[in-house]
């Protein structure tokens, strides 16, 4: 089926929902032409191609979707003028150039997916004017350069996912004012220092985080005692388990990269409720 199986005369046309067919070829610039579009579905489809500039122009739009397809080219800045836009999905494309700044300006947006594409530059602090989002995907880029402060003004995000990226400096110890976050996830990256003690003992956040911790030193801090509650630890590494941490009731899943240095295997007795287990036995010492 090639794109469009419909006339785009019609400029009454509020919802177009073609996700998840075989469409191919490219999005035709004249979308941009019917300015009543409150709905914009083409994802899981086959199409290629950039996004076109003149969805800019949809000033109704709040729903844009257009995540795992064949799209490449940069992100339009135009995308910023959709100022009732509240989910913006184009994750799992070919995607490349930086994001733009002007998606800061997007202030009714909840969900923004940009994960999985090639993305580069650094990640652009208007961002953190976004004070509705609840999801920020931000994975599985090229991103560099450090996690920018205003991030944690997005006092209501719940999911916030920067793996995979070529971030650099520490894990800064502000993500303890995201007090509604449940998942975060920054492994796969170039991250130093250790875990901030402030982030492992916020109880509301260590109630509900999927924590990764990969890179960080390479070893486990001391004060990851205190996380009793977490059901998933990402990233056991070089240097012994802390005491505490080997009793983890609500421990659901557990992934090491390099085994347990200096510790028995029969630590795994002690992890009951384990239903996920990944740890690569041959550097268990």
């Amino acid at each position: 089926m090639v794109l469009f199986p419909l006339k785009l005369e019609n400029y009454l046309l509020k919802y177009l929902r073609l996700y998840n067919n075989k469409l191919r070829g490219s999005i035709p610039p004249k979308l941009g032409e019917l300015s009543n579009l409150k709905n914009i579905e083409l994802g899981v489809n086959n199409l290629k191609g950039v996004i076109p500039k003149e969805l800019g122009k949809l000033s109704n739009l709040e729903y844009l979707s257009l995540y795992d397809n064949n799209l490449k080219g940069s992100i339009p800045s135009e995308l910023g003028k959709l100022s009732k836009l509240k989910n913006l999905y184009l994750h799992y494309n070919s995607l490349t150039g930086s994001i733009p700044p002007e998606l800061g300006k997007l202030l009714e947006l909840e969900d923004l997916k940009l994960n999985n594409n090639k993305l580069n530059g650094s990640i652009p602090p208007e961002i953190g004017r976004l004070f509705n989002l609840k999801y920020l995907g931000l994975n599985d880029n090229n991103l560099n350069g450090s996690i920018p402060y205003k991030l944690f003004n997005l006092i209501k995000l719940k999911i916030l996912t920067l793996s995979n990226n070529r971030l650099i400096g520490s894990v800064p110890s502000q993500f303890v004012n995201l007090i509604n976050l449940k998942i975060l996830s920054f492994d796969g990256n170039y991250l130093d220092g250790t875990m901030p003690v402030e982030l492992v003992n916020t109880v509301d956040l260590t109630r509900k985080l999927k924590l990764n911790e990969e890179e960080l030193n390479r070893s486990i801090s001391p004060e990851f005692d205190n996380i009793i509650k977490l059901k998933k630890l990402n990233g056991l590494s070089n240097g012994p388990t802390p005491q505490k941490l080997q009793n983890l009731p609500k421990l659901k899943k557990l992934k090491s990269d390099n085994g347990f240095c200096y510790s028995s295997p029969l630590i795994l007795e002690k992890y009951s409720n384990i239903f996920i287990l990944n740890i690569i036995v041959s550097r268990i010492k």
